[in-house]
């Protein structure tokens, strides 16, 4: 399936991605990123929200840029554009293509992607080139 990286819409998208450390899900050690996106204003967030590209698991044509269901706080209504982004079908409609292989490659890639734009102290083994000597058994050591 074709990722996010290279819709039209990800040039405008990307530099309101944010990358959130969400650590109640896996610990300290492992903690899980959660993709969120803060759009400048109402009408690119209705652009973003309209936004289809096939699901990376089954190739269902899906909306990869959500709104968050509002919870309240006494009484009070928290962001009326909190997005975030997700690659594959809602969990309401297909549970195991969230749970996938093609779902974590593809998140890997957002995050990489935005973590090299915004820090460019890390730069993601996809964009980096590999120097023939360092290709899968060519120096003898066999790579993880």
């Amino acid at each position: 399936m074709i990722s996010f990286l290279f819709h039209a819409a990800f040039p405008e998208v990307a530099p309101f991605i944010r990358i959130e450390i969400y650590g109640r899900d896996g610990g300290p050690d492992r903690p899980r990123h959660r993709i969120e996106v803060d759009p400048p204003d109402d009408a690119a967030a209705g652009r973003w929200l309209a936004l289809t590209m096939p699901c990376v698991a089954c190739g269902t044509l899906i909306h990869p840029i959500r709104q968050r269901r509002p919870k309240s706080s006494r009484g009070r209504r928290t962001a009326r554009r909190h997005l975030y982004f997700a690659p594959t079908c809602p969990l309401s409609e297909r549970l195991p293509c969230s749970r996938g292989p093609a779902a974590r490659d593809e998140y890997l890639i957002i995050r990489r992607a935005i973590e090299w734009t915004t820090n460019k102290t890390h730069v993601p083994a996809a964009v980096t080139p590999v120097p023939q000597a360092q290709t899968l058994f060519a120096s003898g050591v066999r790579e993880p």
